[in-house]
């Protein structure tokens, strides 16, 4: 029995010692290898150079480490890639392959040489290229990080720029990260100095600046590590900052298109124009140009109805790179006309600021939307008498809108609601006078007079309120509505017209929201003191109880405390 338990012992240890034993060899391409327990190390290379593609296994077992200065001065060595089973380089395995112009890492690579030397003098190489999956590292442009990209490790030293922005994610610099960068001039830095681990930018040209903005912390100056600084920002590529807009004007008048950028170095403008509209060809133009001018304005004097529907873009160029404004159109308009939707309008310039007014409407009716813009131009005021007997059944004013002229929607009696603008101003004369149907409407807080009889006979509305910009209620301005029952009067009016609210008969309570105003006349406010009630608040002047008597001693109404 001991007998054979001795054999399987001596057995097992000749197995062990087999498995252990080291294999060398060299495959047909060149590779020299040694193997050893179950995996194969690359040890030197004597192939004829070229692109090489490194197997992933050599019989039969996994190739995972390249050895120390395995290919080292391999001088017809243009390219490798590296098998996704290796987990390690070592150190200077590509050192001074010379003709070396781009590297693959494979996903399992985690480890580098020490100090990062693994292509140590790789004077030509260009491109290093990392697996996306690998964990440990990766490639931006070319240049080897580690995997977060706060570690910048080998920026490839035959690449040909002159110029290099540190991604501000990098907080540390490895080992040789720069070493014998022969075109590389510049560097700029658009954060704080990074940690250094050792020899950066050994071998950089003659010229070679360092370029950081003054509010960063870790630079000197006028040298940082023996190189020269200079307190500046990073090169940018043009960036459009103010993009032209279109135009409208008339026959005969002066327009300017304006277009701004950014850029390092400060980049030149070029106008084009387009004869066919905004899909082009687009085709350069002399007036406007500006050499590295980061403001242009183009402009286009005297135009005429051949120039309408053309467009014009600017186009910013520097060393960079260039980027192009949007379309700007031309739209050369009668002074006077109308819309295919039936909006009469007149357009009006001060100092080359055009404007619009709506002087008449002969459209279809109905719901009615009154434009921001028209021809690229605010609209900012609709004249007297523009929509006066007017089909209309609701109102949307655009933003633009400032003035409405007297009569403007004086009896649009089939006009039920209406929206007007924050930017409104002014309400003119008989504005919405005998638009019987209408039940509804908000006076924007920007109004600051409401016109005469500006919404009479609007007998089916119910509510309003005043708001407080407005100084005073003009004559009659609510006169005869009669659906009305609740009024809010805002803080600064300080006079209601007489009539103003005359005869109101279903008004039963009006809130105000500041000090007494004076009545004028006999009839600013209904008569029928059995049924109206005025509001105030306690800390407002001018009122009494239980009765508030108007100017004239008529009108004495029941007053409560709010």
């Amino acid at each position: 029995m001991a007998t054979v338990l001795l054999s399987v012992l001596l057995l097992l240890l000749l197995s062990v010692a087999v498995h252990a034993q080291t294999t060398t060899g060299t495959t047909a391409d060149g590779l020299k290898y040694a193997s050893s327990s179950g995996t194969v190390s690359i040890t030197g290379y004597s192939g004829p150079g070229g692109a090489v593609n490194i197997s992933g296994t050599i019989n039969d077992l996994p190739v995972t480490s390249i050895g120390i200065s395995a290919f080292a001065i391999c001088k017809s060595l243009t390219s490798v890639t590296i098998p996704n089973s290796v987990t390690s380089i070592g150190s200077n395995a590509f050192g001074s392959c010379k003709s070396l112009t781009s590297v693959t890492i494979g996903k399992s690579v985690t480890s580098l040489g020490f100090g990062n030397s693994s292509f140590l003098r790789c004077d030509a190489l260009t491109s290093i290229t990392v697996d996306a999956s690998n964990p440990a590292y990766c490639d931006a442009g070319g240049v080897l990080f580690d995997k977060t990209q706060t570690a910048l490790l080998q920026y490839p030293a035959g690449k040909t720029d002159a110029n290099y922005t540190i991604p501000s994610s990098v907080t540390r610099f490895g080992n040789h990260a720069f070493l014998y960068c022969a075109s590389l001039t510049s560097i700029y830095f658009p954060g704080n100095a990074p940690a250094m681990d050792g020899y950066i930018f050994v071998g950089a040209p003659s010229g070679f600046t360092v370029h950081y903005f003054g509010s960063a912390i870790g630079f000197t100056s006028p040298t940082w590590y023996g190189y020269p600084t200079q307190i500046d920002g990073p090169p940018l590529s043009p960036t459009v900052t103010t993009n032209p807009m279109s135009q409208a004007a008339p026959s005969g008048s002066t327009v300017t298109f304006t277009a701004a950028a950014n850029g390092k170095p400060g980049p030149t403008v070029q106008w084009q124009a387009s004869t066919t509209g905004t899909a082009g060809p687009f085709a350069n133009i002399d007036s406007g140009t500006n050499p590295s001018a980061l403001t242009t304005t183009l402009t286009l004097p005297s135009i005429n109805s051949a120039q309408n529907g053309y467009a014009y873009r600017a186009v910013f160029t520097s060393s960079e790179g260039s980027s192009t404004t949007i379309v700007a159109t031309l739209t050369v308009a009668a002074p006077t006309g109308t819309t295919a939707d039936g909006l009469g309008y007149t357009i009006s310039y001060t100092n080359n600021s055009g404007q619009i007014a709506i002087t008449g409407y002969s459209g279809a009716g109905g719901a009615v939307t009154i434009p921001d813009t028209l021809y690229g131009l605010p609209v900012t005021r609709i004249n007297d008498y523009a929509y006066n007997y007017s089909s209309l059944t609701s109102l949307t004013i655009g933003s633009s809108l400032t003035t409405i002229g007297r009569y403007a929607f004086a009896h649009c009696t089939s006009l039920t609601s209406v929206k007007i603008p924050g930017n409104v101003t002014s309400i003119g004369d008989y504005a919405f006078a005998h638009c019987t149907s209408l039940t509804s409407v908000k006076i924007p807080g920007n109004v600051t007079s409401i016109g005469d009889y500006a919404f009479e006979y609007c007998t089916s509305l119910t509510s309003v309120t005043i708001p407080d910009n407005v100084t005073t209620i003009a004559y009659a301005a609510f006169y005869s509505c009669s659906s009305l029952t609740s009024v809010t009067i805002g803080s600064s009016v300080t006079s209601i017209g007489d009539f103003a609210f005359y005869p109101c008969g279903n008004l039963k309570r009006m809130v105000f929201q500041g000090n007494a105003p004076t009545v004028d006349g006999s009839y600013g406010l209904p008569h029928d003191t059995s049924t109206f009630t005025v509001y105030y608040f306690n800390n407002k002047t001018g009122f009494s109880s239980p009765t508030w008597t108007d100017n004239f001693g008529i009108n004495s109404t029941p007053l409560k405390k709010d």
